[in-house]
């Protein structure tokens, strides 16, 4: 999924939201939390500003890998950028604390 977005991107095309959201998440399943965060501020420097699902997916990314610092950088992102923020949001910044 990460070789296919990387593709796209040298292409010159705009894969979409839904395609980001998807390989960061996917990133998030397989433990690669520097991926997802690299796609996180890849989607800034497309304009793309990511919303809910891609920060949550980075947020717990950064918490199965007891990066815990980066959780919370992830999450103070979040929330300058003024994305929506759930439970699933706070309990993955506190889950990332207890590590």
């Amino acid at each position: 999924a990460l070789q296919l977005l990387r593709v796209a991107l040298q292409r010159n095309e705009n894969p979409g939201t839904p395609s980001w959201c998807a390989v960061i998440s996917a990133c998030e399943r397989c433990s690669e939390w520097e991926n997802a965060l690299q796609l996180l501020s890849a989607m800034f420097h497309c304009k793309i500003v990511p919303g809910t699902v891609p920060f949550n997916a980075g947020i717990s990314a950064c918490e199965k890998a007891a990066a815990w610092e980066k959780a919370l950088q992830v999450f103070s992102e979040m929330y300058l950028s003024a994305a929506d923020m759930e439970t699933i949001t706070f309990n993955a910044a506190i889950s990332a604390c207890e590590t």
